[in-house]
């Protein structure tokens, strides 16, 4: 699907797909977690790998309370390289119409052509198709964070609770509608 930067008279398109995390992927996807998240907390970040072997990061789950987990990568149609990354997931003794997102980023030079609103609708698409009424999302409150809080909002998320304790993180939710599952029929 090409776009066009948003706001931008630019004519470069981006042409990208999503698909399943995978071991062939999975590097490229870490490196691209590590540029936008570079510290993350207890262990999460093997959270990526425990998407793909439960069994033997069952311990990291515990540790983080996931239950279930699931990651998508965005790849530049015409180099295959991966440019973005989300995640749903699902965390231990959570109401069960709960979901999370997770690690959702994109490549800092492909920011701007609508990629992040495309896995964005994505992730709420597949939030419904399992069956959840909410997603969840946490980040922090910083100007680093702030394009994904504005995306997120523009999205229908609302803040439903701040932690200064761990550095400002903010938490935000959205209800999902039937109306989202129309979204990204374009996106397999």
């Amino acid at each position: 699907m090409p776009l066009r930067r948003q706001g931008s008279s630019r004519k470069r398109h981006i042409a990208f797909f999503i698909e399943k995390l995978s071991p062939a992927n999975i590097r490229e996807a870490e490196s691209l977690r590590d540029k936008t998240f570079p510290n993350p907390d207890n262990g999460e970040e093997q959270l990526l790998r425990a998407s793909l072997e439960a069994v033997k990061y069952s311990n990291v789950l515990l540790r983080n309370d996931v239950e279930t987990l699931s990651y998508r990568v965005a790849k530049d149609q015409s180099s295959f390289n991966v440019i973005g990354l989300t995640g749903l997931y699902t965390e231990i003794g959570d109401d069960p119409d709960n979901c999370w997102l997770g690690w959702f980023c994109v490549q800092e030079r492909f920011r701007g052509f609508g990629i992040g609103k495309k896995l964005l609708d994505f992730s709420i698409e597949m939030a419904g198709k399992m069956g959840k009424k909410w997603l969840h999302v946490y980040t922090y409150d910083s100007n680093t964070f702030r394009p994904a809080i504005n995306l997120y909002r523009k999205h229908g998320f609302e803040m439903y609770n701040e932690s200064k304790a761990g550095g400002n993180r903010i938490y935000l939710k959205r209800k999902i509608d039937k109306g989202d599952f129309k979204r990204t029929n374009e996106i397999t």
